[in-house]
């Protein structure tokens, strides 16, 4: 089916990609941080292939809770979180 908007752009009948969904690996275990650093650490895990993740270090808990993205899922994916710190 082609849209409205590839038919303006004169892309009718060429099939536009999506770009694929990051696979994100949600929080298993959080708290506060007792050594020097970002205030919050966290360890994560994938429900998809079960690979889990050191304590990393996050300035707020709304970063936690975003996830981060997976390295086995996402292999050959953009890395696109970078102010995640490992300790």
């Amino acid at each position: 089916m082609t849209s409205d908007f590839q038919i303006q752009l004169g892309l009718e009948g060429i099939g536009l990609r999506r770009i694929a969904r990051i696979k994100r690996m949600r929080m298993i275990d959080a708290g506060t941080n007792p050594f020097q650093g970002l205030p919050h650490i966290a360890r994560f895990s994938c429900s998809r292939c079960s690979t889990e993740s050191d304590w990393m270090q996050f300035r707020t808990i709304s970063e936690i809770n975003r996830g981060i993205p997976c390295p086995t899922c996402n292999l050959g994916a953009p890395a696109t979180d970078q102010n995640q710190s490992t300790e």
